[in-house]
């Protein structure tokens, strides 16, 4: 995996990431979160989160076609969610 790759891969899943973020935390469950968060630690967070899973992805993994890679990232991302729910649940 190139660094053009990553580039792309990195930007595509900031927003995606953001995006799922925003509709989930901020409208679906927003019991769960104050609203009193910077907008530009959470982008900064995701991008960084994007960041390490495309390099994960790409180098470590070598998970290559879109299947492979939709199934890992489901996997990760629902562990990861119900990490994060039951967290701000038992906080």
């Amino acid at each position: 995996m190139n660094i053009k790759s990553i580039l792309l891969s990195t930007i595509t899943g900031t927003i995606v990431y953001f995006a799922l973020g925003w509709l989930f935390y901020g409208i679906l469950f927003t019991d769960l979160y104050p609203e009193s968060n910077p907008m530009l630690f959470i982008v900064l967070g995701s991008l960084f989160y994007v960041f390490v899973f495309a390099l994960i992805y790409g180098h470590w993994a070598s998970i290559s076609t879109f299947k492979s890679g939709a199934v890992a990232g489901l996997v990760i991302g629902l562990l990861y969610s119900i990490e994060e729910t039951l967290f701000a649940i038992l906080k």
